[in-house]
Formats: structure tokens, sequence, C-alpha cells
């Protein structure tokens, strides 16, 4: 999200994967609304996707956090749920 604190996390998460000569991947899910007949939202996914991109990686450049990341759109739990499968096959340690 774009509060301090998310901030402060990934201040944190990279210093901690610094110390410990750990890999630091970021993942951004957006929640767009799903369609419905009132309001067709897909014309501002792409927007509201890209400005995502963008805030990642503006993050990162600002403090100089050289981590792969991706944004991805759909429910919060839905689409990490399988990148924590996969992370927790090849890793003892994943913070969230």
């Amino acid at each position: 999200d774009e509060s301090d604190e998310a901030e402060v996390v990934l201040q944190t998460a990279a210093a901690f994967a610094a110390r410990y000569q750990a890999r630091l991947s970021l993942v951004q899910v957006v929640e767009t609304p799903p369609p419905i007949p009132q309001f067709d939202f897909v014309p501002y996914k792409k927007e509201v996707m890209d400005a995502a991109e963008v805030r990642l990686r503006e993050l990162k450049g600002r403090f100089g956090i050289d981590a792969a990341h991706a944004v991805i759109d759909g429910p919060v739990l839905d689409e990490l749920m399988p990148i924590l499968q996969i992370h927790d096959q090849k890793t003892s340690t994943f913070i969230l």
C-alpha cells in the first residue's frame, strides 16, 4: 500500500535480506473490482496496474533496493498463496 508503515516495512525487509544475504522479492497485489453491469472498470485497470508498477520502481530507487518485483491483479490471499507455497518449498523463511 502507500502508507508510511509500508515504506518502513520495505526498508526493514531490505535491511534484513542484506544482513542475512537473502534474496528479496516484492509483490504488490492490486484488487480491482469485479465487473458489474453498472460500471466497466476494465479501461482503468491498466492505469491502476501501471501506477502500482511505477510506485514499486520509485520505492526501490529511493531506498536503493535491488529486488525483483511484480504487480498482480486479484484478491490478495488468492494471489499470494501460490507465491507463499513456492517460497515455502525453496526456503525456510518468508516474511510478509
